[in-house]
């Protein structure tokens, strides 16, 4: 779930992971994390994070509240725009 909901584990992480479960249950389960790694629900992290598309399409202001309805608004044009924009 994290996985996927993060559009990947980070590759230390990820690692961390294998080895618990490699401990835990035993190398009989190398074949299901191979799996779910072919299944894409168990994945590294690229390096594009939401974090660094944010700063580089510039869709968060400084100083914007964002629980006001007009700059929700606003920050949605922006994204729309941009996808666009890179199509």
């Amino acid at each position: 779930m994290q996985s996927v909901a993060n559009g990947g584990l980070k590759p230390r992480l990820l690692e961390h992971y294998k080895r618990e479960i490699m401990n835990g249950y035993g190398a009989q389960h190398l074949v299901t994390l191979q799996k779910l790694e072919n299944a894409g629900l168990l994945r590294m992290q690229d390096s594009k994070s939401f974090a660094t598309l944010r700063r580089a399409l510039r869709l968060v202001q400084e100083g914007v509240d964002e629980f006001v309805r007009e700059n929700v608004v606003q920050v949605y044009r922006k994204c729309s725009v941009r996808e666009r924009e890179s199509e």
